[in-house]
C-alpha cells in the first residue's frame, strides 16, 4: 500500500474534541423563527463555525467568556423549544 496515496483524518486536538462532543446540540430548520428571539450576541454565537478560540478571536473575548455565553445561549434556546411544545432533551421521554 502506498502511504501517499491514502486520505487522512486530521486529528482534532482536546478542544476541539470537547466543542464537538458539546456540539450535539444541532440547530434545526424550525429554529430559525425562534432564533430571531434571542440576542444578536447569542444568535452569532449559535451560528459561529471554527474553535472556542477561532470564535474568541472572532468576538475578542477570552476562550471562557465564549464557553459561558454559548452555554447560556443553547440554554435559551432550549427553553423557547420547550415553551414552544418541541420535544427536548429535558422534555423528552425516557424508554426505561
Amino acid at each position: 500500500m502506498d502511504v501517499n496515496n491514502h486520505i487522512e483524518s486530521p486529528i482534532p486536538q482536546p478542544e476541539e474534541k470537547r466543542r464537538q462532543k458539546y456540539l450535539h446540540f444541532k440547530l434545526r430548520s424550525e429554529d430559525q423563527a425562534l432564533m430571531a428571539l434571542l440576542p444578536q450576541m447569542q444568535r452569532e454565537l449559535l451560528t459561529a463555525e471554527g474553535s472556542y478560540r477561532d470564535i474568541a478571536s472572532r468576538f475578542g473575548v477570552p476562550i471562557g467568556t465564549v464557553r459561558s455565553r454559548l452555554h447560556r445561549a443553547r440554554v435559551a434556546l432550549e427553553k423557547l423549544r420547550h415553551d414552544n411544545g418541541e420535544e427536548t432533551p429535558a422534555n423528552k421521554p425516557s424508554h426505561q
